[in-house]
């Protein structure tokens, strides 16, 4: 189709199923779940397919747990309809009302008998049942193992790469190689996510020529070390305030190792030494930055290089190493990638393993008629490939489909290539394709849509109010909001028309809205200008504006938990559903657990409870330390440095004059000596988690706990 395709609104009810490559833009809200599970109903009930027909290919495991969990709900709710119970959703019930009963009844009764069986795959899962179900055609060895984690043979790969790469150089051409990595371990950790397929961009020379290149500029610059230093040396004597300390102290030792370089005594490159008396090296480490503050003119920087163009220390020989430096750690980084890419995919087929993105590749290539082994071009094996593969699945649903790359997409669009009667849904929020860090290629949905027959758009947002909704849609109401130009941002309307926010006194709402009006669902924030930067703009690295904000908000929450102000006068100012605005009710959201940290320390001070929602574990957090400390002592009761360490902790509630007493007065000691025996004791005979709470119960933890803030999460942990 044509980049100008007209978009059609989608009715999981009533908007005809269509066959060839059909894609639906889902936006947040709008119900996505819901019209795939409605799909599958309609192409079980209306089209009388069965239900091991329908593939459904989603991105996570639990969200193909979530669609065969919504889909067999479904399916009972249309056998509950049909027994005579109506649900609350009354087109739901029209349309279980306007199948043909009979035929759907039995239709329903196989599909429910056979859930358990239905093709609702992640990508992952369903390359594997094709390439093992299909392993003839596709060219793929019969028992292929599924690897979950191939980071060891990665690491082997590394090491042996490594081997290749350095074993038969100089010392000077090793030291220079290890400046670009320390170990195979660093080398590994620099390419490792990039994925498989990826181009490198500038193409990179070779290991060989970039040494080559550098040893040349090694020769230039020794001869010019001896009045490199000697200009450094004269700064310092004239300047010894603009320099750190340590430089100075260090820079007779930098001098001597420069010295046996440059009279040609056997000692390997101290290239270390040569970049710490580059421009670059002089900045970060031998100038006091204190002595170089930013000025409304000049940045830190640039005040210490002027001020090293001043001294006359001349260093541009060896500020030549840097970009030099820079394309050798690429062509390193490139030659481990090449050479993984091509060893993985041996050493994998030799061991009969496939990875998780090995087998979205083989399958790909099977497809475009690559064998597994050699590539060799193999058309009529690819057809009939993509013929079973449209026998089997008549019907395929794509969830998620904006993380598809474009291997994915060559698997998917063979279900319905050169098909009449094949249906391929695509669904999913184009809005989102623009993230990599799932994987997402924005090309790849741009060439499925080019390629879709029919393309559909969800227009009603299920979870959000009307006036949100209306601002949303204002707020991308601009000319290629998300910068490309085919990814377009169609409004939706609400399904919620009911405003739960509302003012409820005068005095916010005499600048804001009435009392009793609705409140403004987005309000954008903006931060005055920087009047060190002629653009305006503030450095996000820089705490300042980052601290700006975080006052901002937590003086807005302020304003909006306030129930009265200095006057004792009514001041609540907003109202959730009629009920004065709570702080569970409020989220703040943010970039990155150290940040939310810092929220939650900041609200905390002004009597705001806040609690973290992370990913971090339970046992990177300080309770876990403290436990740990604790059973140390249980588990040796004997030991007094052990037992007065964990007296240390919180849990406990002594403050210094009792853990003075515990060294001052040998008979407090006894007392928490002999405790600590009963709780070694209780362990052995009751176990662990009756030990701990005597142990809770009888010192009072909780109440020493209270004290302290977050400590809901601290008893929580």
């Amino acid at each position: 189709m044509s980049t100008q395709q007209q978009v059609i609104a989608f009715s999981p009810y009533d908007t005809p199923l269509e066959p060839g490559i059909n894609l639906i833009e889902a936006s947040a809200g709008t119900g996505k779940t819901f019209s795939i599970a409605m799909l599958v109903m309609r192409f079980i009930l209306q089209k009388g397919y069965r239900i091991d027909q329908l593939l459904v290919v989603t991105f996570t495991n639990a969200a193909a747990q979530e669609l065969r969990d919504r889909i067999r709900a479904r399916l009972l709710e249309v056998k509950a309809v049909f027994s005579g119970k109506s649900t609350k959703d009354d087109v739901f019930n029209e349309w279980v009302a306007s199948l043909p009963e009979q035929s759907a009844k039995n239709a329903l009764t196989d599909a429910l008998a056979d859930i358990d069986n239905a093709h609702i795959f992640t990508i992952h899962g369903f390359c594997q049942r094709m390439l093992s179900q299909y392993a003839l055609e596709s060219g793929q060895i019969f028992g292929s193992e599924l690897l979950q984690n191939t980071a060891h043979i990665k690491q082997q790969i590394a090491e042996d790469y490594w081997r290749l790469a350095t074993y038969s150089r100089s010392v000077d051409q090793v030291v220079l190689l290890r400046n670009t990595a320390i170990s195979p371990y660093g080398l590994m950790a620099s390419v490792n996510d990039i994925r498989e397929g990826s181009t490198v961009v500038p193409d990179a020379d070779s290991l060989d020529s970039c040494l080559a290149v550098l040893e040349e500029s090694l020769q230039i610059i020794r001869p010019t070390i001896n009045e490199r230093i000697s200009s450094i040396e004269k700064a310092i004597q004239d300047h010894t305030d603009k320099f750190k300390k340590i430089y100075v102290d260090e820079l007779s030792q930098i001098k001597d190792k420069l010295q046996l370089w440059v009279t040609g005594s056997n000692v390997a490159l101290p290239l270390d030494e040569i970049l710490l008396i580059s421009t670059q090296g002089l900045s970060n480490n031998g100038l006091n930055g204190t002595k170089f503050r930013k000025t409304k003119v000049l940045t830190g920087e640039q005040r210490k290089r002027d001020f090293i163009n001043e001294q006359g220390i001349d260093a541009s020989a060896i500020d030549e190493l840097e970009p030099l430096l820079d394309s050798l750690r690429i062509a390193f980084q490139k030659g481990l990638y090449v050479y993984s890419e091509v060893e993985m995919e041996s050493r994998l087929s030799q061991s009969n393993q496939l990875s998780f993105d090995g087998i979205i590749k083989r399958l790909s290539q099977a497809l475009q008629g690559e064998t597994a082994n050699k590539g060799d071009e193999n058309s009529d094996s690819a057809q009939h490939l993509k013929q079973l593969l449209q026998h089997k699945f008549p019907v395929a649903l794509i969830d998620e489909f904006q993380d598809t790359d474009d291997a994915q997409w060559t698997i998917f669009s063979s279900l319905a290539s050169q098909a009449t009667s094949n249906y391929l849904y695509l669904i999913g929020d184009p809005k989102q394709a623009i993230y990599k860090f799932r994987g997402a290629d924005i090309y790849s949905y741009l060439s499925a849509k080019q390629q879709a027959h029919r393309y559909y758009n969800l227009t009603t947002n299920w979870r959000s109010q009307q006036p949100l909704v209306d601002a949303v849609n204002t707020l991308f109401d601009v000319d290629k909001p998300f910068l490309i130009e085919e990814i377009a941002y169609y409004p939706v309307n609400a399904a919620k028309q009911e405003t739960l926010f509302s003012f409820a006194n005068t005095k916010r709402a005499a600048t804001e809205g009435a009392a009793g009006s609705s409140a403004e669902k987005l309000v954008l924030w903006e931060l005055d200008k920087n009047p060190n930067q002629k653009d305006g703009y503030w450095l996000a690295s820089k705490g300042k504006p980052k601290d700006q904000i975080r006052t901002h908000v937590v003086k807005e929450i302020l304003t909006l938990l306030s129930q009265t102000d200095t006057n004792g006068e009514v001041a609540k100012t907003l109202q959730l559903d009629g009920n004065p605005v709570v702080p569970s009710d409020i989220a703040i959201l943010v970039r990155s657990n150290p940040e939310a940290a810092t929220y939650q320390q900041v609200l905390m001070q002004y009597g705001i409870p806040a609690v973290l929602n992370s990913k971090t574990s339970v046992f990177a957090s300080q309770q876990a330390v403290e436990i740990y400390h604790l059973l140390q002592a249980i588990l040796r009761p004997g030991n007094q440095q052990l037992i007065r360490y964990a007296l240390c902790q919180s849990w406990f509630g002594l403050n210094g004059n009792d853990l003075y007493d515990l060294l001052d007065q040998p008979q407090q000691l006894d007392i928490w000596l002999i405790r600590f025996q009963r709780y070694h004791e209780l362990w052995e005979r009751k176990g662990l988690l009756a030990m701990m709470q005597k142990l809770i119960a009888e010192q009072q933890v909780v109440q020493h706990l209270a004290v302290y803030a977050d400590v809901e999460r601290s008893i929580t942990n």
